[in-house]
């Protein structure tokens, strides 16, 4: 699989989504975001982007991207929320082992299994170059561990040219990067944005109206509908799926 590094956006931006709210709520609507009123509800909208972002692993938020940037073994991966896998493009390079005993999968896509860091430091760091890649010697990464930060990750065997530093793929959960301008769409499906209204509409409600009624209902709705995107939408894989509660579900 190519690595795809795909952009999720709304068709509404950031004043649409305030005068959506504003509506709601039954307040007039804005031209711009200069009044109080207008300023308060796009924060509101910001932090419900966030708040969205660390609620869930969305299936929209799932990307394959390479590392920004390699030194040495460490890869670093820019501005993520989550590393979820590693794996390495093996389709055409010979199968062998080095003298550390390090083996590789003879094609198709190799999953590089994460281990701890005591155990990674256990065994010699090995470097490998592009000319090894398809002479017999089957050199690529067969662990990772964390480097002492969320984006950088350690790798070993490790490649020391681009073609095989292209090959490995990083399977991340990107962060989401609230609206900033009046015209900036949010990093969201469309579908999404009707949990932003019931949260903006929750808080603006609460804040700016003192209306406790209308923020309790508005809350209501919020919770209900995040429910139904969890169930329908989180990025969770077929094995965990069980009606058990705490027990892990084979399928095969």
């Amino acid at each position: 699989m190519a690595a795809t590094n795909q952009t999720v956006s709304s068709t509404t931006n950031l004043l649409g989504a305030v005068n959506i709210v504003l509506a709601t709520i039954g307040e007039r609507g804005v031209t711009n975001l200069t009044s109080p009123t207008a300023a308060k509800c796009a924060q509101v909208l910001r932090d419900a982007t966030q708040e969205l972002s660390n609620m869930n692993e969305w299936s929209w938020q799932y990307n394959i991207i390479p590392a920004l940037s390699w030194s040495n073994e460490n890869a670093y991966l820019g501005d993520i929320q989550r590393l979820k896998a590693i794996t390495c493009n093996t389709t055409a390079i010979g199968t062998g082992s080095n003298s550390a005993g390090i083996t590789t999968a003879s094609n198709g896509f190799a999953r590089v299994g994460y281990v701890n860091p005591p155990d990674f430091d256990s065994l010699p760091l090995v470097g490998y170059d592009d000319s090894t890649l398809n002479s017999g010697q089957g050199l690529v990464p067969r662990m990772y561990t964390a480097a002492g930060g969320y984006n950088t990750f350690r790798l070993n065997p490790y490649p020391t040219g681009a073609q095989g530093q292209a090959q490995i793929q990083f399977y991340v959960i990107k962060p989401l990067v609230s609206p900033t301008n009046p015209t900036d769409t949010f990093p969201m499906p469309e579908r999404f944005l009707q949990l932003l209204y019931y949260r903006g509409s929750q808080v603006m409600c609460m804040q700016h109206l003192d209306d406790q009624n209308a923020a309790q209902f508005f809350m209501q709705q919020y919770q209900i509908l995040t429910q139904q995107f969890r169930d329908r939408e989180r990025n969770m894989p077929t094995d965990a799926a069980t009606m058990f509660r705490y027990r892990r579900a084979r399928l095969f």
